[in-house]
């Protein structure tokens, strides 16, 4: 029988951490362990969990860490323990997901159906079930889908090669054993990608499970259109989160990619700060200095940028 340990990384979000918990307890297959990795909460998230009971359930084990490594590192240090500790299947999601009561069920089944060690449900959005919260690239199409009926109308039960990362989703040790993981340096925002291109660049399957239902907010990153319209960026004017952001994807681009897709980012970003964004220098001196860092493997430097 494997053994499955679902992996939370939370961060300030007691309430929705508690949501997410009691829908892994109400899960159709149980789970061996709850594995919590606080990212030193400062809302009273561990005094709350025990109040409610959830630290004294032998399921639960709740690690909080002396400092907030950001999502990447909560990963990294979640996963580790799952994997030392021998478990069969780690099953990754933020503190704001919620899997429907069947998700790990269907995603066990479709193992079982397809060999895949690598299994995504679909993460649809929380506010609007039609539409899915951060969509799915359809190569058939050219584009990224958002509507959850395309799937059904064209009785798609396997969606292969795409998938939304640690929202939900099972890895088999396997996978770990492999290729590693993820890489704690990113902080936030590009992790999963990386980590699931890394999985795709081993050869592993990859498969999101179309019934297998896991709610989660809508994407919030504002994208702001450029070249006429033609094209977006994501930028917060938060100077960490875009620094963080640009050197991550640089470092994606520049390892998984094509050089003329990396040649490609580096133009859109410098044509949306001098052109859409009206010599915005000071921007674009931090997306150079970010692009550079990423290029390079440079990841000591977001602290500076805080």
């Amino acid at each position: 029988m494997s053994k499955i340990c679902a992996v939370i990384v939370t961060y300030n979000r007691k309430e929705c951490l508690k949501r997410c918990v009691d829908s892994i307890l109400n899960q159709t297959v149980k789970v061996d362990k709850i594995l919590i990795i606080d990212n030193a909460s400062s809302d009273g998230t561990q005094e709350f969990l025990s109040s409610e009971g959830y630290l004294a359930l032998p399921v639960v084990d709740y690690r909080r860490l002396d400092e907030n490594i950001g999502g990447a590192g909560g990963f990294n240090k979640g996963m580790g323990i799952a994997f030392d500790e021998g478990y069969d299947w780690i099953w990754a999601m933020d503190d704001d997901g919620i899997p429907s009561s069947t998700c790990l069920e269907k995603l066990l089944n479709a193992f079982d159906e397809t060999g895949a060690k690598y299994v995504a449900p679909l993460v649809i959005n929380i506010e609007n079930e039609n539409e899915l919260s951060f969509g799915l690239y359809s190569s058939e199409c050219g584009k990224i889908i958002r509507d959850r009926n395309y799937f059904e109308k064209r009785g798609i039960r396997y969606f292969y090669g795409e998938a939304n990362p640690f929202n939900g989703v099972l890895i088999h040790r396997d996978i770990i054993d492999a290729v590693g993981l993820p890489k704690a340096e990113m902080f936030i925002w590009g992790d999963e990608t990386e980590y699931l291109m890394r999985v795709k660049k081993h050869k592993f399957d990859v498969v999101t499970c179309i019934d297998a239902i896991h709610k989660h907010p809508k994407d919030r990153v504002t994208v702001r259109r450029t070249l006429m319209g033609f094209a977006g960026v994501a930028v917060t004017g938060d100077r960490f989160r875009d620094y963080v952001r640009a050197r991550n994807h640089a470092y994606i681009y520049s390892r998984y990619y094509p050089k003329l897709e990396l040649l490609k980012f580096f133009i859109l970003y410098v044509y949306y700060y001098l052109i859409t964004d009206r010599l915005n220098f000071r921007g674009l001196y931090l997306f150079l200095k970010a692009f550079m860092d990423g290029i390079t493997d440079n990841f000591s430097k977001h602290q500076n940028y805080r």
